[in-house]
């Protein structure tokens, strides 16, 4: 009797692991990045002679803005009447900004005045995170104060011997208080006698000024008249330290008499 020979036959195949289920990944929305042109507008002061400093800042669109926070950057120059040594000082800080297109809205600069004591010089800058696409506007300056000074007449308190004064207008937009301003005067005093040369004399001082807008004030001008004598052309000018808007009419002249 044989013995059965051959190999045992191998065993099935184990099943093959069923893969898990993998979601499907939702595709991200893009959100288009924020631009906005924001620009400083304008700087005014809350009170005169002395408030807060603050700005406008406008959106000019295209995008809104709703609780977006921009740095804000402000410096000033105190420039002290009567020759003191100027000063400097700076801040940046945030800001949060709600503005639709064409909107301003105002805020703080953290800077103080007091234009009775001094003019200022203040800059404020704003700063976006997002896209400006006009950075050029980001900026504006203004002195405090500004106001448009105009020699408007000289006449002698007496005649015909006496000293000249000159009148001098506030035409705005800011009023002055104790303001300290430069005053030249020159004359050219021309004598009646025969063969007796012309001659010319001048002086510049300081004007202290208080005049609110459409006010007109009095001050000496250090130059004396004695219409029997001669005939003087006088030529009086006001020189502000601050921005004069208007600079064509800060010198005003006139003759005492009119000329033989």
């Amino acid at each position: 009797m044989k013995e059965a020979t051959g190999t045992a036959p191998p065993p099935p195949p184990s099943p093959s692991p069923t893969p898990p289920a993998v979601a499907p990944t939702a595709t991200p929305t893009l959100v288009p990045p924020l631009t906005a042109d924001l620009s400083v507008t304008h700087l005014f002061a809350t009170a005169s002679p002395a408030g807060d400093v603050r700005v406008r800042i406008t959106n000019n669109g295209p995008d809104s803005l709703t609780n977006v926070s921009v740095q804000l950057s402000c410096t000033v120059g105190v420039n002290p009447y009567g020759g003191g040594l100027p000063s400097g000082q700076g801040a940046t800080f945030p800001i949060t900004v709600s503005l639709t297109p064409g909107q301003t809205g105002e805020f703080g600069t953290g800077v103080s005045i007091n234009t009775s004591q001094a003019w200022y010089d203040v800059t404020c800058t704003v700063q976006p995170s997002f896209n400006d696409p006009n950075p050029a506007n980001n900026s504006g300056s203004r002195t405090f104060p500004t106001a448009d000074l105009a020699v408007t007449d000289l006449f002698p308190l007496s005649q015909p011997v006496g000293d000249i004064h000159a009148r001098i207008t506030n035409n705005g937009p800011d009023s002055l208080t104790n303001a300290e301003v430069q005053l030249s005067c020159t004359a050219g005093v021309h004598p009646y006698c025969f063969g007796c040369p012309p001659s010319a004399h001048g002086a510049g001082f300081p004007v202290t000024v208080s005049l609110t807008p459409g006010q007109t004030g009095e001050f000496p001008t250090s130059i004396s008249v004695d219409t029997t004598q001669a005939w003087y052309e006088v030529t009086c000018t006001v020189h502000p330290p601050f921005t004069d808007p208007n600079p064509a009419n800060d010198s005003y002249s006139e003759t005492f008499p009119p000329p033989p």
